[in-house]
């Protein structure tokens, strides 16, 4: 496809240098500094090379030189949900692992299974269950942005109950509205920090939510990070009304997916499967030198379960309802799947 012709997709570093400058007001432009053209749409996603063997999809508009994050209180410093508060080595480990059961549950979502089939310019897509768990409220190291304005203000003018779907506004309260410049971004992260475009990408949720995950460690500051801005509000009736009619349609920005129930499940139970704990030591997702024994041991210390059942599995109904919905918006999904070439300097 693309090697034929001497090209490849862009890396992630290679993607920004694409974008306009931050100092831009729109979002949606549809011709960058080069004089590159796009659709400027919102729905659309554009692979990026991840490594040499994966690819991920950058959620549109492809030139827009920024993200977001709306939080309904301003907390400083601005870490993610596994490091706030007390964070012990137990708790770490214990969800290390859960994001290891989550991998083992979606492996059965018809879109997963789906996508994993696919091959673009033999690279292959690239998961991260991690930023998936952060979509369904599981403690991560990463926070969720947004290329979408407007998502950002809807969570930063509303408090959420994401299980049951349901919102308020936060009237009288002040909220604040990060605006993170991209490039900056990019080009600025340690190699131990990254940057990933959107969760598992046919998934509802995150696909609608036009998702980014950023990945800190402890004892990062997200507001001390180079291309993060922000600003606080406050939360009067007029922007309060204003966003709670856009998403009057809350399913716009949590779909349903009949692998939730089972999803929230696997985050609440407290417990560990032990063929959990063996699989996650083949993967190298703990360290080599620790026996199951001591991880076991670890996790009761820590007030947890290890259980010698198996997770559970999705029903059949259940898979069936995946599917249905997948293949109801599939042909839409892949058609509004990008790409561009770029060529490596000589």
């Amino acid at each position: 496809m693309l090697h034929e012709d001497g090209k490849r997709l862009p890396t992630l570093k290679e993607y920004s240098s694409l974008l306009l400058p931050f100092s831009v007001s729109e979002d949606n432009e549809t011709i960058n500094n080069y004089g590159a053209v796009t659709s400027g749409k919102e729905d659309e996603f554009y692979l990026i090379k991840t490594s040499d063997y994966t690819y991920r999809m950058m959620p549109g508009p492809e030139f827009s030189p920024r993200l977001y994050r709306g939080q309904t209180q301003h907390h400083s410093p601005c870490k993610p949900s596994l490091f706030r508060g007390k964070c012990n080595y137990e708790d770490y480990i214990y969800w290390k692992l859960k994001y290891v059961e989550l991998s083992k549950l979606l492996f059965y979502h018809p879109a997963v299974r789906d996508i994993l089939s696919w091959d673009f310019d033999g690279l292959e897509f690239g998961i991260d269950f991690q930023a998936i768990a952060q979509h369904y409220e599981y403690p991560t190291q990463m926070l969720d942005l947004t290329r979408s304005f407007d998502i950002a203000m809807f969570f930063a003018t509303h408090k959420f109950d994401a299980i049951n779907k349901s919102f308020q506004p936060t009237l009288g309260e002040t909220a604040v509205l990060y605006v993170i410049d991209i490039a900056k971004l990019i080009q600025s992260l340690p190699e131990d920090s990254q940057l990933i475009p959107v969760g598992l990408d046919p998934l509802p949720r995150s696909s609608a939510q036009r998702a980014f995950g950023l990945e800190l460690n402890m004892n990062d500051d997200f507001e001390n990070i180079p291309g993060v801005h922000f600003e606080t509000f406050y939360v009067t009736q007029d922007i309060a009304t204003y966003y709670s009619n856009k998403y009057n349609n809350i399913y716009e920005i949590f779909p349903n997916d009949a692998f939730e129930k089972y999803i929230y499940f696997l985050k609440n139970n407290q417990t560990i499967t032990r063929k959990t704990i063996e699989y996650a030591e083949e993967l190298g997702i703990i360290p080599s030198n620790y026996s199951t024994k001591y991880i076991e041991d670890l996790l009761l210390n820590g007030g947890y379960y290890v259980s010698d059942k198996k997770i559970d599995i999705p029903s059949k109904h259940t898979i069936n309802s995946a599917e249905k919905e997948w293949r109801s918006r599939r042909d839409k999904f892949i058609h509004q799947i990008k790409w561009r070439g770029v060529a490596s300097s000589i």
